[in-house]
């Protein structure tokens, strides 16, 4: 493996913050950024467990209100 997992998860959390903070990104990085996310999540599978209770935490909470 190229990267270890903190390296990776490093990556990760620095390419979410860099789509988030940088209003300027072109639709062709982003999409490339995606693919990079998305591999690292597949390496990872704390990642996407971690997405996957963020995304059900959201839907509860839309759902109370």
């Amino acid at each position: 493996m190229i990267f270890n997992e903190t390296e990776l998860k490093l990556i990760y959390a620095n390419l979410i913050g860099y789509v988030g903070l940088n209003p300027n990104i072109d639709y062709k990085s982003e999409k490339a950024i995606a693919a990079v996310l998305d591999k690292i999540e597949g390496v990872l599978p704390e990642i996407s467990r971690h997405l996957l209770s963020i995304s059900i935490f959201k839907t509860t909470i839309k759902n109370i209100e």
